[in-house]
């Protein structure tokens, strides 16, 4: 048996699995004190065209999270789904898109309406102060 432990841990890696499930969770959903980010680390081919990203019920300090992303590149745009916590309201609600091929957001919709609280330079959309179940299109 191959033991990557020089002490001779034990052979299951409860705390290297632990570790990577945090991380990965982190990708998705990460509260930073008493701010949430949203796909905050999601690599850029994730959002090629035709796929999606979906979270459901994601725990947090504020309450349950979810979302959904689904790119449409081919036709300049990606759209998002994003169901608010309830719980406790966060100081600011940060949602991260990243164009697969590095190009900066141009305008975002909130529910048909204009939003100007987005960074085309870190890619994020600021959501505070939205509530409930809101519907995102950010075009490129």
């Amino acid at each position: 048996m191959f033991n990557e432990h020089t002490v001779h841990g034990p052979p299951d890696k409860i705390f290297e699995d632990a570790a990577f499930i945090e991380k990965f969770r982190n990708m998705l959903v990460v509260e930073t004190g008493q701010d949430l980010w949203l796909a905050r680390g999601v690599p850029r081919a994730w959002l090629q065209q035709g796929k999606q990203i979906s979270v459901t019920s994601a725990p947090t300090r504020f309450g349950e999270v979810s979302y959904k992303i689904v790119s449409d590149i081919d036709n300049n745009r990606i759209r998002a789904n994003v169901r608010m916590p309830e719980r406790k309201k966060p100081d600011t609600v940060l949602l991260r898109i990243r164009h697969p091929y590095g190009e900066h957001i141009k305008a975002v919709s909130v529910n048909v309406s204009a939003l100007t609280s987005f960074s085309a330079d870190n890619e994020t959309i600021d959501l505070r102060g939205f509530y409930g179940e809101i519907g995102l299109e950010i075009e490129y």
